[in-house]
């Protein structure tokens, strides 16, 4: 729904000015007037940017026609240069991750290892307490048979009949 007489952009008006008004306005769609004001088209930020796009394009072409070759030779040189140390960059980053990875398996195998070993420390030190307490349970049992036979006395003869 567009209002009765919306915003609208003169057809001789460059991408960067509709841009700007599409921006200001908050506008998706742009009515495109020749200059009678009859209307001649609407563009959508998407035709802007494409249109920017190709000029800036076009643009960097004729800069690059400018440049003298030594100079292109250079920024190629430099480009190539950039992309080796982004590669490696990339080729470190991974190799890094890999050992972060490898790191982090070694240690939880570690910690497992550690609490397995706790584990099996507190359960032998569990089973000799329990062995031990039966072993003093046994002595004390002893101690106090051979204290309740002491107090006894010698054992009767056996009686003939």
């Amino acid at each position: 729904v567009m209002p009765p007489r919306p915003d609208s952009i003169a057809l001789d008006r460059t991408v960067l000015d509709a841009l700007h008004k599409m921006h200001d306005g908050k506008y998706a769609n742009l009515p495109v007037l020749d200059a009678d004001g009859t209307p001649v088209g609407v563009v959508d930020v998407l035709d802007l940017l494409a249109a920017a796009t190709a000029a800036a394009d076009r643009r960097t072409e004729r800069l690059l026609d400018r440049v003298p070759e030594h100079e292109a030779r250079r920024v190629a040189a430099e480009d190539a240069r950039l992309a080796a140390l982004r590669q490696t960059l990339d080729d470190e980053r991974a190799a890094f991750e890999h050992e972060t990875a490898a790191f982090r398996e070694r240690h939880e195998a570690v910690v497992l290892a550690e609490r397995d070993a706790v584990e099996r420390r507190h359960r032998l030190a569990a089973a000799e307490h329990t062995a031990q307490r039966a072993a003093l349970t046994q002595v004390a049992a002893l101690e106090a048979d051979a204290v309740a036979r002491e107090r006894q006395g010698p054992p009767e003869p056996p009686r003939l009949p």
